[in-house]
């Protein structure tokens, strides 16, 4: 079942159809049923596409403006010139697929819509116009005229995408789009004749399993029914109907009848990822991956373990592999670096590896003989061998190499800005890598994993390529562990060499893209001992990778020649002033914006919220190994690398159309800016300020504008004038629909009119106002409010179904539903069950039906809030009758840590407040300090042991209070986020020597306005923070930063 619609408002889950005699569904919410069609918008008639159609709109996302024609996805940016999409970028493009047809036909393509041909075996190569700018994953012909590419846009702060597909009847001189389809990013994309055909995107909350298939040549598809959980995966069809897919913890059988889970375990892949796999017939069938690894199968999947020959002892544990080919019993594997080729002539008896003759990373391979192969990968590069891969010889590239090389710790720290001035603008070639990963303490939340976005953000910096390493994972954002126990943790998985192997890492990135120059973090100004540890080890390698000799146990069996680096910069941060400074509001001239514009559309793909650009960048110059004469205070002065050399671009990204129309819209962009900066001491009303920032956006290009506007609307959310920040993004999504921001403005939106909480706080303000009018304005408020939500979700389901498929959009509608409509509800809870693609929002589902049905055991963790006989006496000591009547719940650490630190948790209420306790033992060797002056409203507690409980009030899982308390009994809270929600509620506390504990009030009407009644239920999460040691929680998933759908249940009695 899914989650129904009806035309009269309010039924926003899904569309029913009646097609020959029999109900088939379009869930937006739920599982789709193979099988069917959609109406068009109108309800004129039907639509040809099988999934919900999008509305034929030109976009800037995905789609390339020099093209006319329909759109492949729908809502995106609007259509303007994308400097950054020309073909000579397109030149250096990575290229993530080749297929060959014959010996003489074959296209390869990659980043930004780049599709290259060859009608003589690759001896000349031709740029073909594909029309879109994202990212092609997959290319498929089945003879020299007909063929398939697909790949996907990706969507900002959430993370989500939009898939691609186009197909060609004449060898690819006209790319036609398959339009209204609602497909997510694709992967990968096979035929087996003219119509019976198959797809590999990624799983999402519309599409779960994230496979289809067609009989009609790509123009409508069927999903296959079943659930694949988030993160990277590899896959691959034998026919439409029969095939297999990966991930580095389970693998899954596809048959006629859906997806199959193996129930047999996949050997040991600690970290790693596979990135490919291949299926030969009959049963056959390769995986290859992150570190060296490769599976075989001879059951088509339902089987994997490694081959038997002796593949380690050729150093492939130091290759992340990418690429695979397979003939038979032949094997071809290359990967990144991309200095050798491993084959094997007899299914992996035995092994050679054969060198390239180049150092970058290899994406694909393709082989339409035993003898003829391509390779194709970073930097465009293509390669062919005649021989089997004995030998191999460059075709074409768009450079050889890198001018600069970027080494930080996360994707959040990388200065986008820099990339935009230098390689976008200027130029010169760049790669960005980010060393550590944050996704090893708990599943993936977003459909689109880190490894893509990072990518994407480089592409959109103008940059080359984003890298992600495996090999070292740190905790959790929030806890930054001191660096001995960052070193063991490293050392466990590398052998008792976790710091050595950081180098050789840093070693072999530098020896395989080669850079003049390295920028890196400053180790004297760095805020975590792990970003330290990086920087210190980046200067180590620059060093080591110019030795011959260095590293060569790691780094040698990689045939990695020495490489020296001629200048290190040291990245300072943010508003630090240096030697060099990067101003966002400096004007790229090729590209007709200001660095900060580029930038804040990069980091947009790896930060989960909007974030303006920084005002500047300060770096210096840290080592200087440039002949004397050539020594500079820049980035590359002295350095003499000229325009069409091996790392730097022939010709410039673009040429702005009109420079002074450029910089007068920067102008007034500054000025919208300034009025918003001094919001707080502006006299003139707030509605006076926005309109003079929504006049002044009205001169700026849509993105510009939109940017704008968002931010005021956040500065708005942050003190509190929600209403304003409201009609703010309401102009947004209606006057901006097509710009990537009205997405969050959307989502905000629908949370916001959804929200028990916000409704209270709004109701709050208006007693305060209007002392005689509360109750019956606070009720007609409220039912207004309930009635834009559902509005919202009216919109969403006719331009926007694949966003209000996200379960953070439909918990809250359905939190509204629970009231007025509890069977559309109902609907809902039944489809997010059996197939939302997080185990925890399925759960969110599964509780809420158990709460109307209380049968068996929960399906989340119960806290049953008893009513106290008495008030307790608040001083810190939890000797009252209320604590020894209240049920105490431990907080556990998910990594079985906490032995030594135990805590718990309990909570009672009465008529008048809700009461809450903490015990926790204090954590051996952190530092307490003891309380210093008064306590303060919205202390900074980050530094210290602490509890935080998130009250959410109606289930939404999107929106809640959290009041939080430290060992010093020093207090924090917000709702929402916003620090300016400032309830009256008392909070005391006591501390020996071996353990602290708080005691809390909180006056009912604070929160909620009445006392809960009986089987009333919150969501509640209740967590301890350590820094530095780890952190506990009364439920999972749970993280520093809250994971709303891993609250449990508060179950009031």
């Amino acid at each position: 079942m899914g989650y129904g619609m009806s035309s009269q408002g309010g039924d926003f889950g899904g569309r029913w159809l009646r097609r020959a005699s029999r109900v088939v569904m379009l869930a937006t919410l739920g599982v789709l049923v193979p099988g069917l069609e959609a109406a068009d918008r109108s309800g004129r008639g039907m639509a040809p596409a099988r999934f919900l159609p999008k509305e034929e709109r030109q976009t800037g996302e995905d789609i390339d403006p020099r093209h006319a024609g329909p759109s492949i996805q729908g809502h995106e940016e609007s259509p303007t010139r994308d400097p950054l999409s020309g073909d000579a970028l397109r030149n250096d493009a990575t290229l993530c697929d080749v297929c060959f047809v014959d010996r003489q036909h074959g296209w390869a393509v990659g980043d930004r819509g780049t599709i290259w041909h060859t009608r003589d075996g690759g001896l000349h190569w031709a740029l073909q116009s594909s029309g879109v700018n994202c990212r092609l994953h997959s290319v498929c012909f089945l003879d020299p005229k007909i063929g398939w590419a697909a790949g996907g846009a990706l969507h900002p702060y959430l993370h989500t995408g939009s898939g691609v597909l186009m197909f060609t009847e004449d060898g690819g001189q006209h790319w036609n789009r398959h339009s209204k389809l609602l497909l997510p990013p694709l992967k990968r994309v096979r035929f087996f004749g003219s119509r019976a055909g198959v797809a590999i995107g990624l799983p999402s909350a519309l599409l779960p399993s994230g496979l289809f298939h067609t009989e009609t040549g790509g123009r409508s598809w069927d999903p296959v029914p079943g659930l694949r959980p988030l993160g990277r995966q590899a896959g691959d069809f034998l026919d439409s109907r029969t095939g297999a897919v990966v991930d580095k913890d389970s693998a899954v059988l596809v048959t006629r009848h859906g997806l199959v889970p193996s129930e047999q375990p996949l050997p040991q892949s600690g970290l790693r990822f596979p990135s490919r796999l291949e299926l030969t017939p009959p049963n056959g069938g390769w995986v290859v991956g992150q570190g060296g690894l490769v599976w075989r199968t001879a059951d088509l999947g339902a089987t994997w373990h490694a081959p038997p020959g002796e593949l380690a002892a050729l150093g492939a544990g130091s290759f992340d592999f990418l690429g695979l080919a397979v003939r038979g019993p032949k094997c071809w594997i290359a990967g990144d670096p991309g200095t050798r080729v491993f084959f094997t002539p007899d299914a992996g008896l035995t092994w050679s590896a054969f060198p390239t003759g180049q150092n970058l990373p290899l994406e694909a391979l393709c082989f339409v003989d035993d003898e003829h192969g391509w390779a194709v990968g970073a930097l465009g590069t293509i390669l062919a061998t005649a021989d089997g891969g004995r030998t191999w010889r460059l075709q074409r590239s768009g450079g050889t190499r890198v001018a600069l090389l970027g080494i930080f710790g996360e994707p959040k720290d990388v200065p986008w800005e820099l990339f935009v001035r230098l390689s976008g603008n200027e130029g010169y070639l760049a790669a960005a890598a980010a060393v550590f990963r944050r996704d090893a303490e708990f599943a993936p939340r977003h459909e689109v994993p880190m490894a893509d976005r990072i990518q994407e953000a480089a592409v959109r910096a103008g940059a080359c390529a984003g890298l992600c390493a495996w090999q070292f994972p740190l905790r959790q954002p929030g806890l930054e562990m001191p660096a001995a126990q960052v070193v063991q943790a490293w050392d466990t998985i590398h052998g008792g060499r976790g710091l050595e192997s950081l180098e050789a890492h840093l070693t072999r990135l530098i020896r395989t893209w080669r850079p003049e120059v390295l920028v890196t973090h400053d180790p004297a100004r760095v805020e975590t001992d792990a970003v330290r540890l990086l920087a210190q080890a980046a200067l180590k390698a620059a060093a080591a990778a110019a030795e011959p000799d260095a590293e060569a146990d790691r780094v040698s069996p990689m045939g990695l020649a020495p490489w020296r680096v001629k200048r290190v910069i040291s990245a300072l941060g943010p508003g630090t002033q240096g030697a060099i400074q990067v101003t966002s509001a400096q004007l790229a001239d090729r590209l007709g914006r200001t660095l900060g514009e580029v930038g804040v559309k990069a980091r947009g793909f790896v930060e989960d919220r909007f974030q303006a650009a920084p005002p500047a960048l300060g770096f210096q110059v840290a080592i200087d190994l440039a002949a004397p004469d050539r020594r500079g205070r820049d980035f590359f002065s002295g350095l003499n690398i000229a325009p069409g050399s091996d790392c730097r671009r022939l010709g410039p990204a673009g040429a702005m159309e009109s420079p002074e129309l450029v910089r007068r819209l920067a102008q007034r962009r500054q000025s919208a800016l300034a009025i918003m900066q001094r919001r707080d001491d502006d006299p003139r009303s707030r509605a006076a300020l926005v309109a003079e920032v929504r006049d002044l956006a009205g001169g700026l290009d849509p993105a510009s504008a939109v940017e704008l506007l968002y931010q005021l609307a956040q500065s708005y959310h942050a003190s509190g004038d929600w209403d304003f920040a409201a009609e703010v993004l309401e102009a947004i999504a209606r006057e901006y629909a097509d710009e990537s921001l009205s997405r969050l403005a959307q989502v905000w939106l629908v949370q916001y009119y959804a929200s028990g909480e916000a409704q209270r706080r709004a109701a709050l303000r208006e007693q305060a106002a209007v002392r005689q009018a509360s109750a019956l304005l606070g009720s007609d408020r409220a039912e207004t409010r309930r009635e834009r939500a559902v509005a919202m979700g009216n919109v969403l389901q006719q331009t926007r179904p694949e966003l209000l498929a996200q379960p953070s959009v439909g918990f809250p509608l359905a939190a509204v539903q629970r009231r007025a409509q509890p069977r559309l509800a109902e609907r809902f809870y039944t489809a997010q069950r059996a197939g939302a693609v997080d185990p925890a929002w399925r759960q969110c589902a599964q509780l809420e039906q158990w709460l109307a049905e209380p049968r068996g055991v929960a399906p989340k963790p119960l806290l049953r809030c008893r009513r106290a006989a008495s008030r307790p006496h608040l001083d810190g000591v939890l000797d009252d009758a209320v604590w020894q009547q209240a049920e105490a719940v431990p907080l556990r650490s998910p990594l079985g840590d906490d032995a030594a630190w135990p805590a718990a948790a309990r909570i009672a209420y009465d008529r008048e407040f809700l009461y809450a306790a903490v015990e926790a033992r204090k954590a051996p060797g952190f530092r307490y300090e003891p309380a210093t002056g008064p306590r303060r409203r919205d202390a900074e507690l980050a530094a210290h042991d602490r509890v935080e409980f998130f009250l959410d009030l109606d289930r939404d899982y999107a929106t809640s209070y959290r009041l939080a308390v430290d060992h010093r009994g020093f207090t924090r809270e917000d709702c929402w986020g916003d620090l300016s929600w400032n309830p009256t509620w008392f909070v005391a506390a006591a501390s020996s020597n071996e353990a602290w504990t708080a005691e809390i009030a909180i006056p009912l009407e604070q929160l909620t306005g009445a006392a809960p009644e009986k089987s009333e239920a919150w969501a509640i999460g209740v967590q301890r923070v350590v820094p530095g040691v780890g952190l506990q929680a009364f439920s999972f998933p749970a993280a520093v930063e809250a994971i709303p759908e891993g609250f449990g249940c508060l179950l009031f009695e």
